[in-house]
């Protein structure tokens, strides 16, 4: 049956449901239309921040897990350690330059691999942590801001440092779900950073020493850190020029590429081998957990006399109720 205009389509595809049924057959066509393309550009918007864009593409097709894979693995390793060098010391600006750089990375990661929807690298970079959505709550105690997650890009990184945010006051579906997740994982007290594993093996967190400067790791300078947070409408033919550009002068002679093979043959190969091949010790002093016990559910209490007990009441039928309220209104009279 050949259908004469979008309203039969619509009266077709809601044939089960007779509330928008009468909803489309009476609704204006203007107020039918704008109400359609409110939908599609809501859902026109959603689509474009899920794009990646063409420099996160190129990253992930020709990385390969034995070089970018390992420079990744070890730049979140000295930025790690180095954080927890600088916290050890009372050193939070440093401490939060660091976690920065890691947060900066972890994005970039993430873009990558699209959380395993849509990974870009073909399974040649995976990345594991624990979400910091939960901690990250502290923030926005007060106000209805959502989360960022590792994209949260900030000078100051003391809420990680602190048991999760209990939850906010009036999203209770959101507060069970962190709730939730944090029972998952079990995790209750400062953000656990020794839990992040790149291409299956933990980050190596070791005790560094801090001289109060800031240490920065040679895969910091690699353009896609830099252009992963470029929206993919912004990212045209002059900016993916860019970045081909530099990623070039990254890998090529004086680049950061080789700065890293550098450092690698200052370390003894066996120890090198064998980073991340065990869980390291946590980056935080230990703080108070947040109780993620689930609370006991309390039963109604039961009135001494049951139901059962009582006398049943009778209904007054309409008669009744008119005889009672003529017989108010003359009392009132």
């Amino acid at each position: 049956m050949k259908l004469n205009n979008f309203k039969e389509l619509l009266l077709r595809k809601t044939a089960d449901n007779d509330n928008l049924q009468l909803l489309i057959k009476y609704i204006r066509d203007d107020y039918l239309l704008d109400h359609i393309v409110e939908s599609l550009s809501k859902m026109a918007a959603s689509d474009a921040n899920r794009k990646t864009n063409a420099a996160v593409k190129h990253f992930g097709t020709h990385m390969d897990e034995h070089v970018e894979g390992e420079m990744i693995h070890d730049q979140l390793s000295h930025h790690a350690s180095n954080y927890k060098a600088a916290l050890g010391a009372g050193n939070t600006s440093v401490a939060d330059q660091h976690m920065r750089k890691i947060f900066n990375t972890m994005y970039m990661a993430n873009k990558v691999t699209r959380d395993g929807k849509e990974n870009h690298s073909g399974g040649k970079l995976t990345v594991e942590a624990v979400d910091p959505k939960p901690w990250e709550e502290h923030l926005y105690a007060d106000s209805k801001t959502d989360t960022n997650g590792w994209k949260q890009d900030r000078k100051d990184y003391g809420y990680l440092r602190s048991a999760p945010h209990a939850g906010r006051e009036g999203q209770g579906r959101k507060n069970e779900r962190y709730r939730d997740e944090i029972r998952a994982h079990g995790h209750n007290k400062a953000y656990p950073l020794n839990e992040i594993k790149v291409n299956g093996k933990h980050i190596h967190i070791e005790d560094a020493e801090h001289d109060g400067s800031f240490k920065d790791h040679p895969f910091d300078s690699h353009p896609i850190l830099k252009h992963s947070r470029t929206p993919s409408h912004a990212h045209k033919d002059v900016q993916h020029e860019d970045y081909i550009n530099d990623s070039d002068a990254f890998h090529g002679e004086g680049g950061g590429a080789g700065s890293y093979w550098d450092l690698v043959d200052t370390r003894d190969p066996k120890e090198h081998a064998a980073r991340g091949s065990k869980k390291s010790d946590t980056a935080h002093p230990e703080v108070e957990g947040l109780d993620i016990s689930t609370p006991e559910r309390k039963s109604k209490a039961v009135s001494a006399k049951t139901k059962t007990d009582e006398a049943p009441k009778q209904s007054k039928t309409d008669k009744e109720k008119f005889d009672d309220l003529m017989a108010r209104l003359k009392e009132s009279k």
